[in-house]
């Protein structure tokens, strides 16, 4: 942080999602083409403020916040496939957002 902030808020988002596409030959006649489908899932999205111990003004600085998120056994893990016809991922991500109040 290079200048004071007022009255500072901090929110955090926790995103999952689910990325699909896939592709099938139609062969008709003489010919074929390829359709395309995607789809788009979010499996989780979470956002909260969280507590700042501080004053009304946040000074000048570097700052370390430590945090765990826990999460359910049910969400499936990070991964992402590729094959010849097909892409797939699931992913999530963590954004911390600090700003004035």
């Amino acid at each position: 942080i290079v200048h004071p902030i007022q009255n500072p808020q901090l929110s955090i988002r926790f995103k999952g999602f689910e990325k699909v596409h896939y592709w099938i030959t139609r062969s008709h006649g003489k010919g074929s083409h390829e359709e395309h489908h995607f789809g788009n899932t979010t499996i989780v999205d979470y956002e909260s403020n969280l507590p700042i111990e501080i004053q009304n003004v946040l000074q000048p600085g570097s700052y370390e916040i430590p945090f765990e998120i826990l999460t359910s056994d049910q969400l499936p893990g990070t991964v992402s496939v590729t094959g010849r016809k097909y892409e797939s991922t699931v992913a999530y991500n963590v954004v911390f957002k600090l700003s004035c109040g």
